[in-house]
């Protein structure tokens, strides 16, 4: 169950953010004696959120250090040690989360805390729930500090302090809001971050080779690391996997997996009660149904080229795929399906899973190539999108999809070839026939003896059109059975 106790009045959270700025706003240069928080004249906002998880909109504001002093009712980051000045920012109702960022002119070191309240009565805004960040300093990403938007709040003031000799004493401070959207694995340009090795397969061929023969069997392990602390309390809930049409499904079997941590449990469209679905309206994801198969897929818009569009709307029915389900706190019910409980339990997981797949044998060379693609993708979730948690803060609506190798089937490799086993007595006449198995008259049937000292009168044979018959007169020399092949 989900700590309830962590999750207090002033919820906020760190993020280490990249800043995509579509719109920058740049406000006056603020006045260099403002280093007291009753001396702010100016005030940056209301800021402007996109509510369906987009760009983000920063508005910059410059400060300078010139003339600024401590500031002495404050005690947290330094404030009442080095000089200080303020900014006030003002924040829309859509608003989730606060992004701040620094950039300074001189070799000093900025610091600063956010504040509600107002200046006679101050109240610092910590940093996540599961690790309480009061100051931008308060870990390795000390150039980005953000914290959570608190209930009934728009107002915020903001104290940077210099650390250091001031050089040069101007700066430049970035503010930016966003709703409770973020990413819990991969970014961006869709590099992904999963790591796929095949442990294992039937064939000769090298264990990182591309190319799959048909009918190949092969053990597929990921390995990825799902990180939550973006966000309140959203733990790891699911993994859905994309199979490429080149893996025979049916051979397929859920069960038969390695996973740790483990727990994890396929659930699909099979029992519909206990079927998965979406719990958030989702802007990246779209779902499908194989024009082939007729199996419903999900797709990531921004990542591949989907034949859908978004947003997946809330309630909507996913594909299958595992889920590290646990019972779920006040709200939840508890049942067979994934959308009644928690998740993993843990804010940052590493996720090792290995799989059993088998590549589909063809008859035709056309139905080969067009279905030998061997991708192995999938789409993660989080207990806030696909289970009954609620995160005050930020639920990982944001994950982008995992995009495995480019494997394919060998569709060079000749086709089967349909034969009949024949058996004479002493000697007599074969009638053996061979046709290519997928019916192309192109195909040459080359047939080549293995010797047998034993019998005598066996030929190499050389068939065109794809079709032919051993007609050869076989006489056993020995007492006992042989064999030709």
């Amino acid at each position: 169950m989900k700590d309830f106790s962590k999750k207090l009045n002033s919820l906020t959270f760190y993020l280490t953010f990249f800043i995509l700025a579509v719109n920058s706003n740049k406000i006056a240069a603020q006045i260099c004696n403002v280093d007291r928080c009753i001396d702010i004249t100016q005030t940056i906002g209301p800021t402007i959120t996109d509510s369906n998880c987009g760009s983000f909109q920063t508005f910059n504001a410059s400060g300078c250090m010139t003339d600024a002093n401590p500031e002495p009712v404050l005690t947290q980051c330094g404030a009442n040690q080095y000089p200080t000045v303020w900014f006030k920012v003002l924040v829309d109702n859509a608003a989730v989360q606060l992004g701040t960022a620094i950039s300074v002119a001189g070799s000093w070191n900025p610091v600063w805390a956010i504040y509600a309240g107002s200046c006679d009565s101050l109240t610092l805004v910590y940093g996540s729930i599961n690790s309480q960040l009061p100051c931008s300093n308060s870990n390795q990403n000390n150039n980005v500090h953000t914290v959570g938007v608190l209930q009934n709040t728009d107002t915020y003031y903001i104290a940077v302090s210099a650390i250091g000799i001031i050089d040069n004493p101007n700066f430049t401070l970035s503010v930016w809001t966003t709703a409770n959207c973020v990413s819990c694995i991969g970014e961006d340009g869709c590099n992904p971050l999963a790591i796929w090795t095949v442990q294992s397969r039937s064939s000769d061929r090298e264990l990182n080779d591309p190319q799959f023969c048909p009918g190949e069997e092969a053990t597929i392990c990921i390995n990825f690391q799902y990180d939550a602390t973006q966000t309140g309390v959203d733990w790891f809930h699911g993994l859905i996997p994309d199979f490429g049409p080149g893996w025979d499904m049916t051979a397929f079997n859920p069960e038969e997996v390695t996973i740790n941590p483990v727990g994890a449990v396929w659930h699909d469209e099979k029992n519909p009660s206990c079927a998965p679905r979406i719990t958030e309206q989702m802007p990246y994801l779209c779902t499908y149904n194989d024009p082939v198969t007729g199996v419903l897929k999900l797709c990531h818009t921004g990542c591949q080229a989907c034949p859908c569009s978004g947003p997946l709307l809330a309630d909507s029915p996913l594909p299958g795929g595992w889920f590290w389900s646990k019972p779920g706190g006040s709200g939840c019910t508890n049942d067979c399906s994934p959308t009644s409980k928690y998740g993993i339990g843990i804010a940052v997981v590493n996720i090792y899973f290995c799989v059993q797949l088998k590549v589909k044998e063809f008859t035709d060379s056309k139905n080969c190539s067009d279905q030998r693609s061997l991708h192995f993708n999938f789409q993660t979730t989080s207990d806030g999108v696909t289970g009954c948690w609620n995160d005050p803060i930020a639920e990982c609506k944001l994950d982008f999809a995992q995009i495995g190798p480019y494997w394919q089937v060998d569709c060079s490799i000749s086709p089967a070839i349909i034969g009949n086993n024949d058996e004479i007595c002493d000697q007599g006449i074969t009638q053996i026939e061979l046709t290519n198995a997928d019916g192309d008259t192109g195909v040459v049937i080359e047939v080549q003896v293995l010797p047998n000292s034993n019998v005598s009168g066996e030929n190499d044979h050389y068939f065109e059109g794809g079709e032919g018959m051993i007609a050869d007169t076989l006489i056993n020399n020995s007492d006992t059975i042989q064999t030709i092949m």
